[in-house]
């Protein structure tokens, strides 16, 4: 049962609804998890892309936000972890919150020494604040230009340039979340700046375009001159072609071979519906997608059938740029 502060917070965002279903549809997603993995994960695994959502009396979000997604703390999260065997995990924060990562620190804070961060920073943030999110278990800052609608290289580049010299102050990496096109226009900067780049999701790659589309070269020659990763994160966002997605699968066993020791494994749990749909506000629910995380999980032995490259993939790699 609601608060009366939860009530009133529910009110005042027109999402008294969106809580009454809030369990329901975290429940859905968990039931999605149905197929167990099928090959053996190995100790130390750990899932690069999760993110949580806390209550909204003690995690506010951002008043600027494009969608509102229920509840999925840490609690939850530790039960998709457990049913991946992932024994480690990497929380980034979510772009609900604007540029508090308050939510994300109190889960990596619950979830302790097997947990490390992706913040989302503000350009002016202070040193103090950077310092405080360091030792909160932050290891990067994320440039999520897709959700904010960045799609002209220029103004990819300033910020690009400006926060990745931070990032290398710091010690940290750059995440970034943006397009192919974007890729190529920046594949020079990214192998002359100080900062190491993880790429999100593919790169926003299109699977059904294969792996001749504009950018996705430029993406392969990153991962070979070592100064880039990328995260084979959230299939269901490049392909159509649920339950396996199988034409990611070219897109996969490419940039695996281009560089195993720069290629990540993620869930991208709970899944998020971020995208502006007719008819829904910013401040309606957006329930998460419905995916079976085993089975997406089950394609990495399917792009990656040798256990060693699996175990670079899933372990060596996130231990050496999260600090495991």
């Amino acid at each position: 049962m609601l608060s009366r502060r939860e009530m009133l917070l529910a009110l005042a965002t027109g999402a008294v609804a969106a809580h009454r279903r809030t369990a329901g549809a975290l429940s859905l997603d968990e039931r999605a998890q149905d197929t167990p993995v099928n090959f053996p994960v190995p100790r130390g695994a750990c899932d690069c892309h999760v993110h949580v959502f806390g209550d909204p009396a003690r995690f506010p979000m951002s008043p600027a936000r494009s969608y509102t997604p229920p509840p999925a703390p840490a609690g939850p999260a530790r039960e998709h972890l457990r049913a991946l065997h992932m024994d480690r995990v990497v929380i980034v924060s979510a772009s609900v919150y604007g540029t508090n990562n308050d939510c994300a620190l109190d889960a990596i804070r619950q979830l302790g020494s097997r947990a490390r961060g992706i913040a989302n920073v503000a350009l002016d943030a202070s040193d103090a604040e950077l310092e405080r999110l360091r030792r909160g278990g932050i290891r990067g800052f994320r440039l999520n230009l897709e959700q904010d609608g960045v799609t002209e290289p220029r103004a990819a580049v300033e910020r690009f340039q400006h926060a990745a010299r931070r990032a290398a102050a710091m010690g940290w990496h750059l995440q970034m979340n943006t397009r192919l096109p974007i890729v190529e226009a920046m594949e020079e900067l990214v192998l002359n700046e100080p900062a190491t780049v993880v790429f999100d999701h593919f790169a926003q790659a299109d699977a059904a375009r294969g792996v001749d589309q504009q950018g996705f070269a430029s993406l392969v020659r990153l991962l070979k001159s070592g100064r880039a990763y990328v995260k084979l994160s959230a299939a269901y966002r490049s392909s159509t072609r649920a339950p396996d997605y199988p034409d990611v699968a070219p897109l996969a066993q490419a940039l695996i071979a281009a560089n195993p020791d720069r290629v990540l494994w993620g869930s991208d749990w709970p899944h998020p519906d971020g995208a502006r749909r007719p008819g829904r506000s910013p401040t309606d629910l957006a329930p998460p997608l419905p995916v079976d995380d085993g089975r997406v999980l089950n394609q990495l032995a399917v792009w990656a059938p040798d256990a060693a490259i699996r175990h670079r993939i899933l372990v060596d790699n996130p231990a050496r740029l999260y600090g495991f």
